[in-house]
């Protein structure tokens, strides 16, 4: 039997969105009277098995995506009139790669034209181009982490570099990023013992 997971919560337009990794859904719900109840939104439905992690949105906010963990996937949602629907469902990981892999953080680049995605397992960073206007991806490439195990990343405020935390080799390692083609260059690392969340303040 599925048990609830929550993993990520975040508001959005006055809501309180809500991942459960657990029941490969996505809730959506309202303030009223000093409490939460469920939004006029339906819950997001994913693949059975899927594991919604983590989520992001564009800028005007028409779309959601959100990283699935156990089955590698990304599922992007469109916001039609007032309620977000399916749009699609993109691989993180190649078609070629045997083993386990699992998703764990994403994020879209600054200026929105990119967004990013790191495989547990496969180690990589993911990289998909953003078609701002429909929302769609379309596969950049996969960057090797030069790690193990890498957990969550951050885009520095230029949106110049990445910083990503392999938790499983002890070591965060810089990238620089291209503006134009969104691809990803290896510029340094440093150790540090399991490293899991980066953040700048």
């Amino acid at each position: 039997t599925k048990t609830a997971h929550a993993h990520m919560a975040m508001f959005l337009n006055d809501e309180l969105v809500v991942t459960d990794l657990g029941l490969d859904k996505i809730r959506i719900y309202s303030e009223t009277e000093e409490k939460f109840d469920s939004s006029k939104q339906e819950e997001l439905v994913v693949a059975e098995g899927a594991g919604p992690r983590h989520f992001v949105t564009s800028k005007n906010g028409n779309f959601l995506y959100v990283i699935n963990e156990l089955n590698s996937t990304i599922t992007v949602f469109k916001d039609v009139s007032g309620q977000f629907v399916e749009l699609d469902t993109y691989n993180t990981v190649d078609a070629t790669f045997k083993g386990e892999s699992y998703c764990a953080d994403i994020h879209l680049s600054p200026d929105g034209k990119f967004l990013y995605g790191t495989n547990r397992g496969e180690n990589t960073v993911v990289i998909f181009q953003v078609n701002e206007t429909t929302g769609k991806l379309k596969l950049v490439g996969r960057e090797p982490v030069k790690g193990d195990w890498p957990r969550n990343f951050v885009l520095d405020p230029s949106g110049k570099y990445v910083l990503v935390a392999n938790q499983r080799s002890n070591n965060i390692v810089v990238f620089s990023r291209d503006e134009k083609n969104g691809t990803l260059t290896f510029v340094s690392q440093v150790d540090l013992p399991s490293p899991v969340c980066l953040k700048f303040y």
